[in-house]
Parts: C-alpha cells; structure tokens; sequence
C-alpha cells in the first residue's frame, strides 16, 4: 500500500515546532505510512508557489499547524487553509488542525474540526507535562488517521500539466460542456469537443478540470497520443497502460500477468463510483474506445478530438471548437507577451491575431517568440510574416497549453495520414487546391461543376458511379482539416491550413498550376451579372478576389481568366463600384487582345463594357473613342445587319442622349432598332430595349406624345415575350409611370408604379435593389403631390435597403438619399 501523502501548512515563526513534529513522525515515514511534504523541499530555482499549489493538491492529508503566527498570516491563513478546507469537504483529503501553541482557535473556520493534541489542548501549553508527552499524542492521531483514510478512496486529480496562466475566453464552450455533463445528475454522461488541430480542445478539457476540480473525487486523464513517438505508438497500448496505472492507483484488484484483465477490473471501479471525471485526449478514433467505456456508471466522460461521428459512443452533438473570437484572440495576444503597450501596438496586436485566423496554437507560438525578443514588436513580427509566413511563426514553438507541435507539424501529420491512404487521393488534392481559394464559405460546385479542371484523381473519382462529393469532403471533414457550414452547400478552411499546404508545393510552376485551376473552376461557376442574381454574384466575390490576384500575379491569359474579368467588372459597375470595376475592364480588354486578337468580337465586348463604365462616370469623350471602335470592329467582322452591330450603335446613342447630342441619338436609335426589328423581330427583347430608348430620348425632349405609344408597345412586347412577373416588365410598367409622372398624370402613374414594385417584391424580394428603386419611385410621386409624410416613410425603406445590399457610396443610393432630403426641406417649406 503506497504511503499517505501529508502535507505542512506552517507559519515560518513555527518551523522549530514544525521539524520537531517531523521526528515524532519519523517512525510513520519510516513504516511508509506517511509520506511528508512542506516548503523547504523546494529546491534552489522552483517555482515555489507553484510547488505549494501542487503538492496541496496532491496531499491526503493536511496538517494546520496553529498559532497566532499562523493566525496572522495571509498566506496560510487565507490561501492554503480556505484550499485545504475546500478539499477536506469534497472529502479529497483530511484536515487536521495541529495546536502548536495557546491561541484563540476556535471560532476560526477550522475550528470545527477534531484537532491535536487530545482535547485540542496546545502541544507548549501547560497541559502537558512535556512537548514529547503532546507529540506523541499528535503521532498517535495521525497514525490513526491514516489508517483510516485508507478505507476512503484516495483522490486523484491527474491532469498532466499546469493549469495555463494565459488561457483566455472560451466560456461559453466551457459552460455548455458543464452545462451538458451535469444535465443528467449523477448518470454518467459522455460528451465530445471537437475541432481542428491547434484549436485549443485539449486547453478546454484541462480548464474544465481545473474549474471543477472541486466538484470531482478522481479526475482521470488519458493521453491516447504518444509525443515522442506519435508515428510508432499504437492508441490502444496507451489506453490499456493508463488503466492499469489507474488500477493500481486505486488498489482495483486485477492479474498483473495479464494486462488486458485492468480493463474489465477499471470498468467495474467506474461502474461502483460516483463523482469522477474520466478525460480521453485527442481521442482521433472514437469508435475504438467503446470497449474501454463502462456501460453503467455515475461519473463524466470527456473525449477531444480532430473526428466527427461519435454515434458509438451516443454523441449525436460534439461541442464544435471554432477559432477564438476576435477579441478574445487579441486578449490572448497582449496577455501572452507580458509587457505594456500603447494604442498603437496594440493595434497592431490586433492586426496580428486576425492574420494569423484567431488559431490559439499559432497565437501561442507568436506570442512565445515575442515574449522571448524583448526587442521585437507586433507591427514588425505582422510585417515580416507578411514576407514570409510560416517560416517566421516556426521559429519558435508553443511553450504554454501543453503542445506537442507546432502548427505546421501538427497538420502535416493530419495531412499525411490522408495522403498515405490510396483511395484518398482525391481527397488530399481537393485539400490542395483549397489551399489556393478564399478560406471562408468555399461552394462545394466549385469541385462538383469544376472538376474537370481538377486533377485527374478527382476527374476520376466523379468518373466513378456512385460517387457523391460527399465521400470526397467527408476524409477532410473528419480530420477537422474542412469545417461544412451548417445549412449551406458550403465549406471552410482555416489559413494556417492552407499555408502548410503551399508549403508542401515545391515549385512555382505547380503552383501555377492550382492557381489557374481556381481561376477556371470560379468562372465556371460565377454567372453572367443581371437583374437576380446579383446575390449569388456577391457571394462568390471572395473566391473571384482571389482568382483575380492570381490572374495578376501569374499573369494567366486565357478566355476564362478574360470572362471572369469581364464578369466581375460588369458586376461592380452595376452596383456602381466603379473603381473596383475599371481596373477589371482594362485587365479583361489586355487578356482579350493577347487570347483572341484586336479583331475578334469578344474584343469589341470588351472595349464596349469599359465604354459603358466610362460614360456612368460621365467620362464621355473616353467611353465615346471605345464605343466608336468596337462599332467598327463589329461592323468589319460581322457586318451591318448583325445585332452586335445595333448594339453598338444603341450604345453610341445612349451615349449622345446623355450628352444632349439628341439628334445623333435619335438617328443611332433608329438605325439600330431597324436591325433589330429586321434580324430578331419585333417579339424580340432587344427589339424592345430600341423601343423604350428611343421612347426616353423623346420624353428627355418633352415629346411626351410620340414617347407613350413606344413605352406602351415596349410593355407589351415584355408582357408577352417575359411574362408579366418578370423584372423587365416591372421595369416597362415603371417608365411608362415616369412618363405619366412626368405629364402630371399622377393617378395613372401610381397605379404603374404600385404594380412595378409588386412584382419585383414578388420576384426579387424586399431587400433587392430593384425593389429599392421602386420604393424612390413611388416616394418620387408622393413629393409631387405633397404627400410628404408617405415619401418620407418609402425613402427611409428604400435607403435601408440600399445601404444593407450595395451600401452607401453606391451612386443609387447617394440618389435616394439625396431626393429624400429634398422631401424633407419641401416638407419644411410647406409647414
């Protein structure tokens, strides 16, 4: 039977009374019935707060050795008396309150307890006859103690490293593990918490050790990883080992020649117990463990884990880990390097935790690295990981939170056991090319619709009957290398992720490779922008974004990387992001002239999609040359007759409408809607466009006669050609309103406009810009006829809703924002 562990709390001014209780102790030592602990163990260097903490947490039982000394002092009085009496009442250790010398006791917290010597007399008072008389009585008490404790089970708190003194946030993971754990009362309950390499899920499990402590007899840690020998080290050996170590913690009977025979023999302890905490680490290979788990039992089971099905085990819902917050990843930061900053670094701090996605494990190991250069900053470690990324973040390993790996160590093993395993081939190359994708809501159509850009694993994997992309993920998914988004057809990947994946690409050239796979999987997927889906185009910026970096940098020239320039540009100058469309105009026409050659009616598109950016911004002698010369190209490759041709000549028209050039207009407008009607009939959309434009040119003159029967036959051809729940119609039953409006018709108008914004409430929703737009409309109307208060009510919708879709600097809504407070003064006028 292994010795009691006994602990001193002392005063210093005591110390000779102290030692002198150690030779009256001696013989126990000596029997192995006690094994004694006090503060002038520490060695030279130690810790020793430490150290004390330590071994109070370990020790059965706790001698208080009192006297006004220990009395008056804040330490043993306030700390290791209020902890010892903590545990003493969890029943993790026995207190015994030791009097040294006269002193009022009594009423002192531990003066409920039996103390020594009998009768609590002191051992210096006058009561004894001499100070060996009384420590012979205080041993006698001791010796019997300990024999009794050894019917009470011995505590055990094994958590196998100090609690982190710079663990930050996680409370509300923490409180939903304790919430889910003591759900169920004393019926054991198993959860698991989940999450990606690094997350900080072995930092949870022991906070919540440490945090509860208090509310557990035995808390039991098994490490099913071995960190020097991770790659030769079987799970299973690991867990057998840590049974039979607890086995023979606990005294549990069990034939010590057959180590298999501790796993029924630590069940059965587990299923007879209550009041224990049973933790599994990085338990990767959940189902393995039901053999080791009791069936019945009134304890808690915690298991972390990179998997994701736990149904063995009856989790049906892992606490899923995600990166620290912000805020709580800047805390981290600061708390780490233990020195004081001023606004600026702390910024800078900031700037940091978010480059670095909030990841603890790579917070940890920059937080080391600057903790250790006192010299160094946060804005020149955020420049130079800027340059070189990895490189920088593994100089210096994680040295708090009990890491084994750092982070580029710790995914590569991940990785590679993907890799190692031949029928996941497919799968480690989707790791690879999300390694070159925006991280965040990643569609899962661009593997699905763009596979046959991929690589020829995942081509054949989808060659493959029966194969769903689902199978493709779900390897990734369960080492926690892919995070699905709930709800969506989509997925993430975090960046320190992607940076170890570059880093395995040795060349250029085969990153050059994966990134023109990006560009062409994203202008697979990314539509032509129009009234719709806008939405869905907004969704894939990020991806676009990053495809367009690529087509810079690896300067890749093709028709797809000129379609997604195009796409994008035509995107942003619909919402009126011009600067972010123009350098994309220009980058499409410089793609187009080197793929397709000055010749080619793909050329003239581009040059006709700058011009038209050109003239939005009013820029109208540029956007005048462009359109003159891709009119001309059009005209000598396809000829007069083509409807290319009278699109450019409709855009030229628009064009000299703007600039009040009416008749140049008008004589454009005509000849282009002669093409059209000749070409594509009079059923024709396009015809329909040449209608409602020269029906505007006309209305810009006042010729308000000529200008209806245009609009109302431009209604009719939507009607009959769309349907009367398309946009389009909406939008000819909106500038027939205009023209009404404009003649002071206002019945008419309303009831125009009031029918434009049901349908496009119907088709587009509440929250379009187009719904928007009617919304100004109506308002417009109101004003006009002094119906202040109803535009006034209209304008704040619209703006609300302009401002959550294509925000506050787009020109649209700078419109509206600008009519409403016209209404306003007008309203004010009339008061």
């Amino acid at each position: 039977m292994s010795p009691k562990q006994l602990f001193y709390s002392y005063s210093h001014k005591d110390e000779d009374l102290r030692e002198e209780l150690e030779e009256h102790l001696s013989l126990l030592r000596n029997e192995k019935i006690i094994s004694e602990w006090h503060d002038r163990r520490i060695i030279a260097g130690g810790e020793w707060a430490d150290e004390i903490d330590q071994n109070l947490e370990n020790a059965e039982i706790i001698l208080l050795l009192i006297s006004s000394s220990f009395n008056a002092s804040n330490y043993c009085y306030k700390k290791e008396m209020k902890r010892a009496l903590e545990l003493h009442n969890s029943r993790q250790a026995v207190v015994i309150p030791v009097i040294l010398r006269d002193c009022d006791w009594h009423s002192a917290p531990y003066g409920k307890l039996q103390a020594l010597p009998k009768d609590g007399k002191a051992i210096t008072g006058s009561g004894w006859h001499s100070t060996d008389k009384a420590f012979k009585d205080v041993a006698r008490g001791i010796r019997e103690a300990a024999q009794t404790i050894t019917t009470v089970k011995t505590k055990i708190f094994d958590v196998p490293f100090k609690e982190n003194p710079v663990f930050t946030g996680r409370k509300k993971e923490l409180n939903e593990l304790r919430k889910r754990l003591t759900s169920g009362g004393r019926t054991a309950l198993t959860q698991a918490i989940r999450g990606l390499g690094g997350i900080g899920k072995t930092q949870i499990a022991a906070r919540y050790a440490y945090k509860y402590q208090t509310e557990y007899e035995f808390v039991f840690w098994v490490q099913l990883t071995d960190e020097e020998k991770r790659e030769q080290t079987d799970p299973l050996l690991l867990l057998l080992n840590s049974y039979v170590g607890y086995c023979e913690k606990l005294s549990i009977p069990f034939d010590e020649t057959e180590a298999e025979t501790a796993i029924p023999a630590f069940k059965n302890w587990l299923e007879q117990h209550h009041n224990w905490l049973l933790i599994f680490d990085n338990a990767d290979q959940p189902n393995s463990l039901e053999r080791f788990l009791p069936l019945q039992s009134q304890g808690h089971i915690l298991l972390t884990s990179r998997a994701s099905v736990f149904d063995k085990l009856q989790i049906l819902e892992p606490i899923e880990v995600d990166k620290l917050p912000l805020d709580q990843a800047t805390a981290f930061l600061i708390k780490r390097v233990a020195r004081e900053l001023n606004d600026s670094e702390q910024t800078f701090a900031r700037k940091l935790a978010k480059e670095l996605d909030r990841l603890p494990l790579a917070l940890e190991q920059a937080g080391a690295y600057l903790h250790n250069k006192k010299a160094s900053t946060f804005e020149n470690y955020l420049r130079r990981y800027s340059e070189s990324k990895l490189t920088l973040l593994e100089k210096q390993g994680p040295i708090f939170g009990k890491y084994s790996e750092s982070v580029e160590t710790t995914w590569l093993i991940n990785f590679q056991e993907i890799e190692e395993k031949e029928e996941l081939q497919a799968s480690a190359d989707v790791l690879r090319f999300c390694a070159f994708l925006a991280p965040d809501s990643i569609p899962v159509e661009l593997i699905t619709q763009g596979a046959h850009y991929l690589s020829e694993s995942i081509q054949h994997f989808f060659e493959e009957t029966g194969n769903d992309v689902s199978d493709l993920l779900q390897p990734l998914f369960n080492y926690s290398l892919i995070q699905m988004v709930p709800g969506k057809n989509e997925f993430s990947i975090h960046r320190l992720v992607q940076e170890v994946m570059k880093s395995r690409i040795d060349s250029q050239d085969e990153q050059s490779i994966w990134q023109e796979r990006v560009v062409n999987c994203v202008n697979e997927i990314y539509p032509w922008p129009e009234h719709g889906n806008w939405q869905v185009c907004r969704s894939l910026a990020p991806q676009g974004m990053v495809a367009n970096d690529y087509i810079k940098q690896s300067r890749i020239e093709s028709e797809n990387s000129g379609s997604l320039s195009c796409k994008q540009a035509n995107l942003f100058s619909h919402v009126g992001e011009y600067k972010e469309a123009e350098p994309l105009y220009l980058q499409a026409i410089e793609i187009s002239r080197t793929v397709l050659g000055e010749n080619h009616p793909e050329f003239a598109t581009s040059l006709n999609n700058l011009a038209d950016l050109y003239r939005s911004q009013g820029r109208y002698e540029e956007a005048e040359t462009l359109h003159q010369q891709a009119m001309e190209i059009r005209r000598t490759v396809l000829g007069e007759n083509h409807p290319s041709f009278a699109s450019s000549l409709n855009n030229l028209a628009v064009l000299y409408a703007n600039q009040g050039r009416y008749e140049e207009a008008e004589t454009l407008y005509r000849q282009a809607m002669e093409i059209r009607r000749t070409v594509l009939g009079e059923n024709h959309p396009f015809f329909a466009t040449s209608l409602n434009n020269l029906a505007h040119l006309y209305q810009s003159q006042g010729r308000y006669e000529e200008a209806e029967p245009l609009h109302q036959q431009d209604m009719e051809i939507s009607r009959t050609v769309l349907g009367e729940n398309h946009p389009e119609f909406a939008t000819s039953l909106n500038n027939l309103a205009h023209l009404y409006q404009s003649q002071g018709r206002y019945e008419e108008a309303e009831t125009l406009y009031r029918q434009a914004m049901e349908i496009r409430r119907t088709v587009l929703g509440e929250n379009h810009p187009e719904f928007a737009t009617s919304l100004n409309n109506l308002a417009g109307l109101y004003v006009n006829q002094g119906r202040y208060e109803e535009a006034e009510t209209l304008y704040r919708q619209a703006i609300e809703i302009l401002k959550s879709t294509v925000g506050l600097d787009n020109p649209n809504t700078k419109t509206v924002r600008e009519n409403y407070q016209i209404c306003i003064e007008a309203k004010e006028g009339n008061n």
